[in-house]
């Protein structure tokens, strides 16, 4: 059995993200809100733009 750590909050956040870029379901420059992404995912709006600062988009 591999031990693995769970993901962070913004790695799920980013995994989410990634998931609905790259299956179309969001598209190129389409704007993302933060408070409906942030109650959809049922996290706080500071999480959501945390992960989505461009100082944490590398981690992507």
């Amino acid at each position: 059995m591999d031990f693995q750590v769970p993901n962070t909050l913004a790695e799920q956040i980013a995994n989410y993200l990634a998931e609905r870029i790259m299956t179309g379901q969001i598209r190129p420059g389409e704007r993302i809100q933060e408070a409906t992404l942030a109650a959809k995912l049922n996290v706080s709006r500071a999480s959501v733009k945390k992960r989505c600062t461009p100082s944490n988009a590398g981690i992507w």
